[in-house]
Formats: structure tokens, C-alpha cells, sequence
């Protein structure tokens, strides 16, 4: 997750004056794309986790942890999906 952090920031503000267009070209890029979708995911299963670990620790009542832990994985898998279809869809001209 770090060296995708790291490339994100850099490659973000490499892009000269942030209008639609010029961030239009930039997602249109495979390699762009490609690494977008690959931060993510990463992003979003790297918080599922976290939280699972929150909630493993100071949820006692066993039923009450599966159901946090099962709402915030399916969260965080549709939050994912919409996150790497709009990625797609800006990829293929927006």
C-alpha cells in the first residue's frame, strides 16, 4: 500500500493544472488506471482488515462481532466495485 501511496501523490501532482480533461488524460492511461484500481483495493481490503481487528477486540458478544465484521467487509466490497468502476469509466473516456 505504501509504494502505491507514494506513486498516487507523485503522479497526482505531476498533473499540470487539475482540470477534467488533463485528469481525463491521465486515468486514460492504462498504466495510470492499472495502478488507480490496484491503490483501491488495496485501500479498501487494507480498512476492512483494521476494523475487523476493532471490532475482534472490544466486541464481546460474538453475534454482534460477526455482524459488524460481515456488514463491514460487504461495505467495504461494494464501496470497492463503485470505486473501480468509476476508475474504469474514466478510463475509457470518462
Amino acid at each position: 500500500l505504501v509504494p502505491l501511496t507514494i506513486w498516487l501523490a507523485f503522479s497526482i501532482a505531476l498533473i499540470p493544472e487539475a482540470s477534467y480533461e488533463n485528469v481525463l488524460a491521465w486515468f486514460s492511461s492504462t498504466w495510470n488506471a492499472t495502478l488507480a484500481i490496484s491503490f483501491l483495493i488495496a485501500t479498501f481490503y487494507h480498512a476492512a482488515l483494521g476494523m475487523q481487528i476493532v471490532y475482534e477486540d472490544y466486541i464481546h458478544k460474538e453475534c454482534a462481532k460477526v455482524a459488524m465484521v460481515v456488514g463491514t467487509q460487504l461495505a467495504m466490497a461494494l464501496l470497492a466495485i463503485g470505486s473501480v468502476v468509476a476508475v474504469l469509466k474514466l478510463a475509457v473516456g470518462g
